[in-house]
């Protein structure tokens, strides 16, 4: 059981598919694989919204950014006493777009020594790239490929025989059986 274990590295490849706090994948993650270090492969650049860069720096880091409000808090630090003396807090504010973009750029250089982002250009430019060769190659069904594909076939045939319609759906479902 790969849950069991409490493991000292767990690598997350597609990343990105953890911002989004709610999602199956999410909380599977975050409840069921324990890891002393969590390192986390994207090659999608850093969202541009402080909620999802929380959230994936929750999962990395929980320690650090323990929750959303401390996170936000940390960001509005410069901002404090003037939000003391207008009585507001953190939660009050909602920030325009180009203040959020500010921010998230913000956060971009500070995390920048703990990241590591390429791009296909840094690891081959165009020139250096082989050319694209596609190659078919045919392999006999299985046995037991051979016998299901003639049963899905002799069934979409006496349907067809029994009934001089069928559905569209019918079609398309034993077509894809049989690509299977």
């Amino acid at each position: 059981d790969l849950q069991e274990p409490r493991w000292e590295l767990l690598l997350v490849d597609d990343g990105h598919r953890m911002k989004n706090e709610n999602t199956v994948f999410h909380k599977s993650m975050r409840t069921n694989f324990k890891a002393s270090m969590k390192i986390m492969m994207t090659g999608t650049p850093l969202q541009n919204n402080l909620g999802e860069l929380f959230t994936l720096l929750n999962y990395l880091i929980p320690d650090v950014f323990p929750r959303q409000e401390s996170f936000l808090t940390w960001f509005a630090g410069p901002l404090q006493q003037d939000l003391d003396k207008l009585g507001r807090s953190m939660q009050d504010i909602k920030f325009t777009k180009e203040e959020e973009a500010m921010l998230v750029q913000n956060l971009h250089a500070m995390l920048a020594p703990f990241l590591m982002q390429r791009t296909k250009a840094d690891v081959m430019d165009e020139e250096t790239l082989p050319n694209c060769r596609e190659e078919v190659i045919r392999v006999q069904l299985s046995a037991w490929r051979h016998k299901l594909y003639q049963e899905l076939s002799n069934e979409a045939l006496q349907v067809l025989n029994a009934n001089a319609e069928i559905s569209i759906q019918q079609l398309n479902y034993t077509m894809m059986q049989l690509r299977k």
